[in-house]
C-alpha cells in the first residue's frame, strides 16, 4: 500500500462565442457593454466572469440605461457589478460559469459528497418583475389566425395599459426608488389570461366520433379554467360562445346559482354575479355570444370589467 495526497486538475474552462453574443446584443441594444469589456481585456476577456455577467444583465436588461425603462443607471465596474450580485444573493447566474476538474486520490465521501449537493443548470430569463416593457412583442400562433384581429386589439389595450398606468403611477419621475418601480412592473406583468381553443373544424369519421371530439375539447377548457381559479381566484371570467359559456359556468366555476345584472354592451353580452353561498360568489361572468360584435369587442368588455374606459369610439350597439 501507499500512501497518496489529493490532487486536483483543471481541464476544462468557458469559452465564449464573441460573434454569437455580439449578435444578441445587436438584437436587445446591448452592444456598448460588449465593447466596453473587449477594451478592457484586450480583446481576450474572462470567459467565466463575462458569461457570469451576461447572464445577470440578461435578467434585467441592464446593458446599459434606458434600455428597461426602470433602469436609468448601471454599474460599469465589473468588480463592484459582482460584489452587487453576491450581496442580493443573485446566485444563479454564477452557475453559468462552468468549469471542470479532475480529482484524483480522493475519497469516496468526498465525490459522494459534490453528487449530492451539485448546483445543476442554470438558466437567467430576463425577468417579469424587472423589465417593464413598452413596447410588446407578440406572436399570433396558427391555430388563432382567423381571430388575428381580436388578438391584436387584446395586445394593443395590454400595451397602452403598460403606458398609461406608469404615467399616472409617475414611477419615470426623478427620484422614484428601484423597489417602487419593481413592485409596480410586477403588478402590470401580473396582468389578465386569455385561454383559446382552435378555430379549425376537426370531425371524426361519424358524428357520433365528431360528438365525441367537442367533448373532449370542452372537458380539456373545463379542466385548465378549473385548475387556474382554484390556483389564483379571478376579478371576473369571460366566456365567449353559448355552449362554452354554459360549461365554464357550470362545469369549472360550479356555479349553479346565478343573478343576471344586466348587459355589458346592448343587445349581446350579460353579465352573471354568482349567488351567495356559491364556491364563487360575488364573482362576475360575462356571457359573450359567439360570433358577434366587432373586432374590439372582447378587448373592450376586459376593459370595462377592469374599472377602466374602452378606446374612443369604440361601439357595440
Amino acid at each position: 500500500m501507499h500512501e497518496t495526497t489529493p490532487e486536483v486538475f483543471l481541464i476544462a474552462r468557458p469559452s465564449i462565442d464573441i460573434e454569437g453574443m455580439r449578435g444578441y446584443l445587436s438584437d436587445v441594444g446591448g452592444e456598448s457593454w460588449l465593447k466596453r469589456r473587449l477594451e478592457e481585456s484586450d480583446g481576450e476577456p474572462n470567459g467565466g466572469e463575462l458569461i457570469v455577467e451576461f447572464g445577470g444583465r440578461a435578467c434585467y436588461r441592464s446593458w446599459e440605461p434606458g434600455l428597461n425603462v426602470n433602469v436609468t443607471k448601471v454599474r460599469t465596474d465589473q468588480r463592484e457589478y459582482f460584489a452587487n450580485i453576491l450581496r442580493s444573493a443573485h446566485g444563479s447566474v454564477l452557475e453559468h460559469a462552468n468549469y471542470s476538474f479532475a480529482l484524483r486520490n480522493v475519497s469516496r465521501t468526498f465525490t459522494h459528497e459534490l453528487v449530492r449537493h451539485r448546483a445543476g443548470s442554470a438558466f437567467s430569463q430576463e425577468s417579469l418583475r424587472y423589465v417593464r416593457l413598452t413596447d410588446i412583442g407578440f406572436r399570433v400562433a396558427p391555430a388563432l389566425e382567423p381571430v388575428r384581429e381580436q388578438v391584436l386589439a387584446i395586445v394593443e389595450q395590454l400595451e397602452e395599459f403598460q403606458l398609461s398606468a406608469a404615467a399616472k403611477l409617475g414611477i419615470d419621475e426623478e427620484g422614484v426608488p428601484f423597489h417602487v418601480k419593481k413592485e409596480v412592473t410586477s403588478a402590470l406583468r401580473s396582468s389578465d389570461v386569455l385561454l383559446a381553443t382552435s378555430r379549425q373544424l376537426v370531425l371524426g369519421a361519424t358524428p357520433a366520433e365528431s360528438l365525441a371530439v367537442a367533448g373532449r375539447v370542452s372537458r380539456a377548457l373545463v379542466g385548465v379554467v378549473a385548475t387556474a381559479c382554484a390556483a389564483t381566484p379571478p376579478r371576473f371570467v369571460v366566456a365567449k360562445g353559448g355552449i362554452t359559456s354554459s360549461d365554464i359556468a357550470t362545469e369549472a366555476l360550479r356555479i349553479r346559482r346565478a343573478e343576471v345584472i344586466g348587459q355589458l354592451f346592448p343587445g349581446m353580452v350579460s353579465v352573471w354575479l354568482a349567488a351567495d353561498g356559491e364556491a364563487d360568489a360575488g364573482l362576475p361572468f360575462v356571457v359573450f355570444a359567439g360570433n358577434v360584435g366587432e373586432t374590439s369587442a372582447l378587448a373592450d368588455a376586459v376593459t370595462l370589467l377592469r374599472g377602466e374606459s374602452p378606446k374612443v369610439g369604440a361601439s357595440h350597439a
